[in-house]
């Protein structure tokens, strides 16, 4: 089977789960060789469901949150602010800081909903320096975070 500008994927409903065949839970989903392109992901002959064609070229960036923003520029050491965006439906996210010579820190996870929507209260450590620091929202689907900047004051 060949597709152009598109890759099939083969979905398994269990309940209220979705199964995507050739879609690892960590990692990033690649063509055969790497890189990103088109792609065609054939299931096993014991999966059953309905084939499902997704726009796009496939690869990492598919899985990478996007939308991002901060309820507030900036937050005290020991504060909270809210952070959402939009991911893959029902993917986990993961909210990171880092920078500002600190070590990368998870401040949380949360889900986003069936539309792919997601917004979490995160609290910044306390004894945090001033600075600018990067926030990084991420999939367990794919290692290439979404950013968005915030400062510490």
């Amino acid at each position: 089977m060949q597709k152009t500008g598109r890759r099939t994927r083969r979905m398994l409903a269990i309940g209220p789960f979705v199964l995507l065949a050739g879609v690892g839970l960590t990692g990033c989903p690649q063509p055969p060789g790497g890189g990103g392109g088109d792609t065609t992901t054939t299931a096993p002959t014991t999966t059953a469901g309905p084939t499902t064609t997704v726009p796009g070229g496939g690869g990492c960036e598919d899985y990478t949150p996007t939308n991002l923003a901060v309820g507030a520029p900036s937050v005290g050491a020991g504060g909270s602010v809210t952070v959402s965006g939009t991911a893959t439906p029902n993917d986990t996210i993961t909210v990171s800081i880092s920078g500002n010579s600190q070590p990368t820190t998870v401040l949380g996870t949360t889900n986003a909903d069936g539309s792919g929507n997601f917004i979490t209260l995160v609290t910044i450590p306390g004894g945090f320096p001033t600075g600018t620091y990067t926030l990084e929202v991420s999939s367990p689907q794919c290692s290439t975070p979404g950013t968005i900047s915030i400062n510490v004051i």
